[in-house]
């Protein structure tokens, strides 16, 4: 009988510890690692044994239905490749060296799980081959219970003969308002403890996870609303819709500065590296191939961990302004209907906006939350192509340059907006069970869009112009604003001005002066139209 699964969140304490705990931590952190290699060599053995076997090509070539999956499941059990199995392995031959002095069976088996995902991905073809682990990349070791092994037990971790005591306000009982976070989970039951490691600032800190059972605290200024919107990702850039308002959200921008702090740093380090190892670079200024003896100076080491500090700071800075967008969007919907991209592909064309913005990051961060707060994640795909449909049914091929939605039924929309705002009508329609390689038994949708009711969604919107300098235009074509996650602030650039085309200035558009039939700024015979100044304020950040 498989095992119920329950709602789970995290409640993080830091930890106080000694100099002599810190040293017994970072011990059993090493061997660790050790026993992370030596379940990941034996799990890898066992799946390169299995597909040696005549038997796993054979099955690789059968359809799919229930003789191929009983075909894998006899080798899988043949060669004991499951997770249980690597278990057993583990408490066997790993818990009675002198790993098994330092770690206890129940954190070498979380290990071994550990390890055997890994490998069961790279044996399903979705990740590549794991790799070892090398020292200090093992920073976080957990429990299977809050019984044995890792526990938490009256406010402080205990492991083994360590008890590390956690930092937690002492009023924090008397007085839950103090730190509402921490007191909510406190109250719930625990399912498991994970410690972890980290560097703030060169020092070493100890954080406990307590993993919770139930629902996380939601603070009151965290407002979740019925609707849908819809959103259409991008590598830096989201355009988001709802029913008579749009935006564009940049998780970039405001990450910039850091972004230039870090690449002027690095380019330092890479001078110290240098001009300290004159003879380990090529005339070309690559490095020799080969085994290299390397001089590192006190400056590049303070340089290094001056990095590092920064790269964390970084990614905490992200992390924070991804909640504070995905909060933004659920107090306006809490039905997301997203399109599903492809987020390898924007890394290996945009690497460095995608590197910094995190947007696949942001979507789980949207969806955890959204399914937290009772509502849902919808991801339509994109072979209803919504940035090339138009209302009036012309489906027309845009260039990535062309980030204005023209055409010639009079409307005029920002690119990733009108996107968003199509994805709301999206519809997924059941059908039969596939039957065809990898579907057999799944329940498959065919995705359409609602064009009926995206054309009643259309009329209702108010004719809101701003003159006779502008025309009539609904409202969405002007609440296109890009908005920045750092200040909270929407902002409008001249070169956003320039991709864009007609934009919103608040009150108004880019053609008149606000007020309504005034004085033209600029022409609108290259624009294809104005833009219009929207009743509601865009999405405020």
């Amino acid at each position: 009988m498989p095992r119920t699964r329950t709602p789970s969140f995290i409640a993080e304490i830091p930890l106080q510890a000694t100099g002599s705990q810190e040293q017994t931590l970072e011990v059993r952190f090493r061997m660790a690692q050790q026993a992370y290699n030596a379940c990941l060599g034996e799990a890898l053995r066992r799946l390169d044994l299995m597909r040696e076997r005549t038997a796993y090509q054979a099955a690789r070539k059968l359809p799919a239905g229930n003789a191929r999956r009983d075909a894998f499941r006899d080798l899988r059990a043949l060669f004991a490749f499951s997770e249980y199995g690597l278990h057993a392995w583990a408490t066997r031959y790993v818990s009675h060296t002198v790993l098994g002095d330092h770690l206890d069976v129940n954190t070498i088996q979380t290990i071994a799980t550990r390890a055997f995902r890994a490998v069961e991905q790279y044996g399903f073809g979705v990740r590549g081959r794991p790799r070892f682990k090398g020292q200090n990349q093992i920073d976080s070791v957990e429990g299977k219970g809050n019984k044995q092994g890792l526990r938490w037990k009256e406010g402080a971790l205990v492991w083994g003969d360590l008890t590390l005591t956690g930092i937690i306000p002492p009023n924090l009982s008397s007085d839950p308002s103090s730190n509402p976070v921490l007191a909510h989970g406190l109250t719930h039951p625990i399912k498991y403890v994970r410690l972890i490691r980290r560097r703030l600032n060169g020092r070493v800190r100890f954080f406990a996870q307590l993993v919770c059972e139930g629902q996380p605290y939601r603070k009151a200024q965290h407002i979740v609303r019925e609707g849908v919107v819809g959103i259409d990702p991008g590598p830096r850039a989201f355009g988001v819709a709802g029913p008579d308002w749009g935006a564009q959200v940049d998780l970039q921008t405001p990450l910039t500065q850091s972004r230039q702090v870090i690449r002027r740093l690095q380019r330092q380090i890479d001078r110290q590296r240098r001009t300290n190892n004159p003879t380990n670079d090529n005339s070309t200024g690559t490095v020799k191939k080969g085994k290299l003896a390397w001089v590192i100076s006190k400056g590049r080491r303070r340089n290094q961990v001056t990095l590092a500090e920064m790269h964390r700071k970084a990614t905490a800075h992200r992390t924070s302004l991804h909640g504070r967008v995905a909060h933004a969007i659920l107090s306006r919907g809490s039905t997301i209907v997203i399109e599903r991209n492809s987020y390898t592909s924007f890394q290996k064309t945009y690497g460095t906006s995608v590197g910094t913005a995190a947007p696949a990051t942001f979507v789980a961060h949207l969806t955890r939350l959204a399914e937290s707060a009772g509502g849902s994640v919808v991801r339509a795909p994109v072979m209803l192509r919504l940035s090339q449909t138009c209302l009036c049914g012309t489906i027309r091929k845009k260039l990535l340059s062309e980030r204005v939605h023209h055409c010639d039924c009079g409307i005029t929309v920002q690119r990733d907006v009108w996107s968003a705002w199509l994805a709301r009508f999206a519809v997924a329609t059941p059908t039969k069970k596939g039957t065809g390689r990898g579907k057999a038994g799944k329940d498959l949708v065919t995705w359409r869009l609602d064009a009926e009711a995206a054309h009643v969604a259309w009329a209702r919107l108010p004719k809101l112009g701003c003159g006779p300098a502008c025309g009539v235009s609904p409202p969405l074509t002007g609440a296109v604003r890009r908005v920045g996650g750092a200040m909270g602030q929407a902002r409008t650039s001249e070169r956003s001005r320039r991709q864009v085309g007609p934009r919103c200035r608040g009150r108004g558009c880019v053609s008149c002066d606000g007020v309504g039939g005034g004085r033209r700024e600029r022409s609108t015979e290259n624009q294809g139209g104005h833009g219009c100044c929207s009743a509601r304020t865009p999405l405020a950040l």
